[in-house]
């Protein structure tokens, strides 16, 4: 009698082991949702800005034609920062030549008046650690709307979330130069057949 209940005790074991080991059985890994900048925006790389090879950024579009400026993360500005003296030293002007981008920004709820920036127009000046200045372009010709103040006070984030809350500025540019853009920048998903490096015969 005895075992038989020893028995019956081995079995539900095994059965209670089996049960787990079905209940951990690995579920195939879904694929990561797209975030609100992939979704709703495209992105074309303009590589080589300013003829300084790796000074690349990024422009996403959204559908209404907005266009926001980026570093891209293979900017020296990003890739060379290593610790976090180095991000925390990174000093951030909108002060170019002898104006200010801060006053160039459209006021009122219709965005009256702002500056109208070229191609190669200098959003900002951005001081590294190690001495270098770097000078983003707009990279498309347009009306500015804003550009990023929280940059001054805090540049950490151009490092950590370049394409997000560490963007440069926002234009609106005619359709005719948004175009122009498009064509001369390097559409994102299109870097993976062709490597930046190979295509600065496509500046802007």
């Amino acid at each position: 009698f005895f075992f038989a209940l020893a028995v019956i005790g081995v079995c539900a074991c095994c059965e209670a082991q089996d049960s787990t080991r079905y209940y951990l059985t690995p579920m195939p890994l879904q694929k990561r949702p797209k975030t609100c900048v992939e979704r709703d925006y495209t992105a074309f790389v303009a590589p080589d800005v300013g003829g300084d090879p790796g000074h690349n950024q990024v422009i996403y579009v959204h559908p209404n034609g907005l266009c926001v400026v980026c570093l891209a993360q293979s900017h020296p500005i990003i890739s060379g920062a290593h610790s976090e003296e180095e991000i925390g030293s990174l000093d951030v002007s909108f002060d170019v030549g002898n104006r200010s981008r801060l006053c160039g920004q459209p006021t009122g709820k219709r965005k009256r008046g702002g500056s109208v920036l070229e191609v190669s127009s200098v959003l900002c000046s951005l001081g590294s650690a190690s001495g270098i200045v770097y000078r983003p372009r707009s990279c498309v010709k347009g009306k500015l709307l804003e550009v990023n103040e929280r940059l001054i006070s805090q540049p950490n984030l151009l490092i950590n979330e370049p394409v997000t809350a560490g963007f440069l500025a926002i234009l609106m540019p005619r359709t005719v130069d948004l175009v122009e853009m498009t064509r001369m920048s390097l559409k994102l998903t299109e870097t993976l057949q062709h490597p930046l490096d190979d295509s600065s015969s496509r500046n802007t």
